[in-house]
């Protein structure tokens, strides 16, 4: 019988967050860990047994995969939403600016600045 997947979709407090992903690392490996197959006699390998001994451990380490796929999106996912909160902060903290500054204004205040040197230049 082929196991079908099932998304679940649940929420756990920020702070308790660590140790669900810890459950779940754990328990991927003790699956992981728990693997365990006797090595075939040369002459009983080309056998249906040898078969479905390799069937069920290629089984297991799909599904202690999917645990692990399953761990890496939820510390990806976490690491995300800390970083998009770290920018948030930052952003309320940095003052508001209202804009580009008036680059042209700028320039002519520059240039009005050289004439009146000049003018005062040439009064003398």
């Amino acid at each position: 019988m082929k196991d079908n997947r099932i998304t679940l979709q649940y929420s756990v407090d920020e702070n308790q967050l660590k140790f669900e992903v810890h459950r779940l690392v754990c328990n991927a490996l003790d699956r992981l860990t728990s693997i365990t197959c006797d090595r075939p006699p040369v002459n009983a390998v080309l056998a249906m047994d040898t078969v479905d001994e390799i069937v069920g451990l290629r089984t297991e380490l799909a599904k202690i995969d999917q645990l692990f796929g399953d761990v890496t999106a939820i510390i990806e996912n976490y690491i995300d939403y800390r970083h998009q909160q770290r920018m948030q902060n930052a952003m309320a903290v940095e003052p508001e600016i209202s804009g580009m500054p008036d680059l042209d204004g700028l320039a002519e205040r520059i240039q009005n600045f050289k004439d009146n040197v000049k003018n005062h230049e040439n009064a003398d």
